[in-house]
């Protein structure tokens, strides 16, 4: 893939996704700015994490799905022929509802991605510690976790699994970062701190959050997108999509009216 350019980290057109004969994704059109995090919101079933599994064609792993349209990713339309899987999810790093940390150690979870997809002639034990200590001071766990590195990461709590998870996608110096509803596992206290971590990362990465929360999507996204039936109804400033939505079917929704 081509060094990113221009404004825009991701760029959807005419995007449609079904599942056998139930069309999910109505031929969207849309596009996510670089270095800001986006959320998207609206009912369960409109189409969010689908979308979001678009960025990544982990949709694919699923039986009778059929995918049209472009997706750009750095500029190149990860749905044409000839895509490498491997090298398009070492760019897009996903972090799922649930932590899921391998039964491993700390330092190897993080350390996981970073050894799959760099060759052993570019990496040594000095690389990889700079590695895993950068990404770790980046999720704030450096100093608390230091001297635990060879600990499984199973072990740790719940929030800090979710953290480790996150963790484990920077050493790729991916150019997207999507979060499937990476709060809907932990209590207030941890959700707090996994939504100061979103936002600290966002200065580096470009940041696609779904949420079911919308006090969470206006807390922590610069942008939002309300869905609704397979798409996007509304695209603006999160403040402004908020305080002044442009279309009634958005005030309708952040206003508890359906949803």
């Amino acid at each position: 893939m081509t060094a990113m350019t221009g404004e825009h980290a991701v760029e959807v057109r005419d995007l449609r996704l079904s599942y056998g004969s139930h069309e999910v994704l109505h031929g969207m059109n849309s596009s996510f700015r670089r270095n800001l995090i986006t959320a998207l919101i609206g009912p369960s079933g409109c189409g969010k994490t689908t979308l979001l599994r678009c960025f990544n064609r982990i949709n694919e792993r699923y039986d009778g799905v059929a995918t049209s349209g472009e997706v750009l990713i750095e500029g190149r339309n990860i749905y044409e022929e000839g895509v490498d899987l491997i090298e398009l999810r070492r760019q897009v790093g996903m972090v799922f509802q649930r932590p899921n940390p391998l039964p491993i150690s700390i330092r190897d979870n993080v350390l996981y991605g970073y050894r799959l997809h760099t060759p052993r002639n570019l990496r040594d034990r000095a690389h990889e510690d700079q590695a895993l200590e950068s990404a770790l001071k980046s999720v704030l766990l450096w100093d608390l976790l230091k001297d635990k590195l060879d600990h499984k990461a199973t072990e740790l709590r719940l929030e800090q699994q979710q953290k480790l998870c996150i963790a484990r996608l920077l050493p790729l110096k991916p150019a997207l970062i999507l979060m499937d509803e990476p709060c809907s596992a932990l209590d207030p206290d941890a959700t707090e701190q996994i939504e100061n971590l979103i936002r600290g990362l966002s200065s580096e990465y470009s940041i696609i959050v779904v949420t079911h929360n919308m006090a969470q999507a206006r807390r922590v996204s610069d942008e939002c997108a309300f869905m609704l039936l397979g798409e996007i109804i509304e695209q603006r400033r999160t403040e402004d999509l908020f305080v002044t939505p442009a279309d009634n079917r958005t005030a309708d929704y952040i206003e508890g009216r359906f949803g």
